[in-house]
């Protein structure tokens, strides 16, 4: 008679809630009973729930040459092997949410055998945004995700008043499928609709501040405080100049001031430690830097500070950069780094500014080089025609070279010619002119044809009466809209699109990036 050894194991399965992740071994306490002994059956060990496309791995073991491992997934055998190590798939959107009993059987050459058993729990993980920027509904900012088939049926809305609002489960029999994950974010101030297109079920989005870190997230909140020039030197004072104090962790939040003191409104990041202050002074109409100086305070308590013109540095040389050929307007932006550490984490001062101008210069734009910053980064906006516009943040002083894209346009369909990371749709609609515009991104990872998405895309109508409260009109937002634009954008460093999940680029995205806006109805 054969040597039959049944093991029943109630095990848990690959999660982090056991102190001991290394796989459980079971088998003959002595494997030199080579005749008699069961072969060894190794499997995982963790959480007892899966909602989330899984690999199970096992191994076995024995003294003989060959052992056959069946698995049976409640009573069904649905694997049989003759490897020593292998792996089963579970997808949760394969069965009814509830507990499953995984058998592995394994048998050697002399007939002996060992059984292990998992049991675990299914339910279908469709969504996970557990954490959406560190944010949740308020009175003043209401905040709502949506979850739409790819053709535009809505399948669940919340709206986030805690953080497990943002994790969406199907029900059995939804088939697995990719989505659309939209976020409505209404206010008063600055109302945002985000979509994602082609988002696989299961997707978890990336946490605040694991996100914040790996695209270089400029702050959100801010404090306040104010900086007053006084002019004791220079004739004709401030008429025509500005004071500018923007960087990574500083905002420009307006100023005023008359011939003789211009006071600049500043805000500062409240997660973010206190920089130097950078702060320059330009007439920021002229492409030339003439009358350009700055000033560097080391230190900042954030309380109000007052300086006088006469404290501001001339030290700087004066360089030059061409334009690219052809363009009908531009502006042009630079902005410092002291180092390849402060590059890569965003850690800038802008240092100069051109504002958007369609006299365009036949010779090259000048520029002060400072010491302060050895590493420079040119931001730049080209108009290439009336419908095509580039944008683009690049390292360097170099002169900078057109990417070339096309698109075309047939019915509803986009069709690229590009060598692009990801596109966008960009929408607005404002019908009171007292309320900011409602601008609806819509991103996608790359691809050569893509439909226009917003007459397909349906807003559960709890969201749209949200938005009627506040004066806006969704269904006003139409594939033949005279705000449409589509973005074509590329980066040095490209991110995956399923990380960029309601976290798109912002800072320097750690390398350059171009933007190519089309105009669809112009």
């Amino acid at each position: 008679m054969k040597n039959i050894l049944i093991l029943f194991v109630v095990l848990f399965i690959f999660g982090c809630d056991s102190d001991d992740s290394s796989p459980a071994t079971i088998g003959p306490v002595n494997p030199n009973q080579e005749d008699t002994q069961p072969p060894s059956i190794s499997i995982p060990r963790g959480s007892d729930i899966i909602e989330v496309l899984t690999d199970l791995n096992f191994s076995v073991s024995d003294a003989s040459d060959m052992i056959e491992t069946v698995l049976t997934l409640d009573g069904t055998q649905v694997l049989e092997t003759t490897d020593t190590a292998f792996s089963f798939q579970i997808d949760p959107f394969d069965f009814d949410d509830g507990e499953k009993t995984l058998v592995i059987t394994a048998e050697d050459e002399a007939g002996n055998q060992a059984e292990a058993q998992l049991v675990f729990t299914t339910q279908k993980l469709l969504f996970s945004a557990s954490d959406f920027r560190g944010q949740l509904s308020t009175a003043e900012k209401r905040i709502f995700i949506a979850l739409n088939t790819l053709t535009g049926e809505t399948i669940t809305h919340r709206e986030l008043t805690s953080a497990t609002d943002g994790i969406f489960y199907a029900e059995d029999g939804f088939a697995r499928q990719n989505i659309i994950a939209t976020v409505f974010e209404i206010s008063t101030s600055r109302p945002q609709i985000s979509s994602y297109t082609d988002v696989p079920a299961g997707t978890i989005v990336p946490s605040f501040a694991g996100a914040s870190a790996q695209f270089n997230t400029p702050p959100n909140n801010f404090g306040e405080f104010s900086f007053t020039v006084t002019d004791d030197a220079m004739a004709g004072g401030f008429d025509g100049f500005n004071l500018t104090l923007q960087s990574h962790t500083y905002r420009n939040f307006g100023g005023s001031g008359d011939n003789n003191m211009f006071t600049l409104n500043c805000g500062y990041g409240l997660d973010i430690p206190a920089e130097d202050i950078f702060i320059y002074f330009k007439n920021p109409f002229d492409n030339a830097p003439d009358d350009y100086r700055y000033l560097l305070l080391e230190s900042n308590d954030f309380s109000d500070k007052t300086a006088n013109l006469s404290e501001f540095s001339q030290d700087w040389d004066r360089s030059s950069v061409e334009l690219p050929s052809g363009i009908i307007g531009y502006s042009f932006f630079l902005r410092g780094f002291t180092d390849e550490a402060a590059y890569t984490s965003n850690e800038y001062d802008e240092y100069y500014r051109v504002f958007y101008s369609t006299d365009v210069p036949a010779t090259p734009i000048e520029f002060p080089e400072i010491d302060l910053f050895p590493i420079v980064q040119q931001r730049l906006t080209l108009q290439v025609d009336a419908t095509t516009e580039v944008r683009a943040s690049v390292r360097g002083t170099g002169t900078f070279t057109l990417p070339g894209w096309t698109i075309t346009r047939t019915d509803d369909m986009i069709s690229t010619d590009a060598d692009y990371d990801s596109f966008t749709f960009l929408n607005s609609i404002q019908e009171d002119m007292m309320l900011p515009r409602l601008f609806w991104y819509v991103y996608g990872d790359a691809t050569e044809m893509t439909t226009i998405p917003y007459e397909s895309i349906t807003v559960p109508e709890a969201i749209t009466t949200v938005l009627d409260g506040e004066g806006y009109d969704v269904s006003l937002f139409t594939n033949d809209s005279d705000a449409l634009f589509f973005i074509l954008n590329d980066n040095e460093m490209e991110a995956p699109y399923l990380e960029r999940i309601f976290y798109e680029y912002t800072g320097n995205e750690k390398g350059d990036r171009i933007e190519s806006f089309f105009e669809l109805n112009p």
